[in-house]
């Protein structure tokens, strides 16, 4: 339901943006999620529905930037194809994760959110390296 209120009310302001702001800040409240999740008390609700209000906004700040960067990018004519082959290879790159988190929470309950962490700091760096290199993408 946030990411449905995300999409409908909170993403339209926000076309006029340029990326790097709206995906810092996805970066950041999937930050801020982990970072709930990790800290949490045992048998505390109230950090698990903070975390995933978070991780939901996040997640809808992300998706909708990043398919708009793909299809401002592309020919309107190859749009469909390379949609596609954009969705697959996400996929196919995601997939190895879900495994990997297992085997590391055999290790520890935490470690899986200390890995999502690092990624998000590493998505949160990438955005700075890239809009510090070159010019910033409008997403009109």
């Amino acid at each position: 339901i946030l990411m449905l209120l995300f999409y409908f009310f909170v993403i339209p302001h926000m076309n006029h943006l340029k990326f790097r702001r709206p995906f810092l800040a996805g970066f950041a409240l999937l930050l801020l999620s982990n970072i709930a999740l990790v800290c949490s008390p045992q048998a505390s609700y109230v950090f698990v529905i903070l975390s995933t209000l978070l991780d939901a906004a996040g997640f809808a700040l992300i998706t909708q930037f990043k398919e708009t960067l793909v299809v401002d990018a592309v020919d309107p004519h190859e749009r469909a194809g390379i949609m596609g082959v954009f969705n697959v290879s996400m996929l196919v790159i995601a997939s190895p994760f879900g495994f990997l988190a297992g085997i590391m929470s055999d290790y520890s309950r935490y470690l899986p959110f200390y890995f999502l962490i690092l990624l998000a700091l590493a998505g949160i760096i990438l955005i700075f390296r890239i809009s510090t290199h070159k010019t910033e993408f409008s997403v009109e």
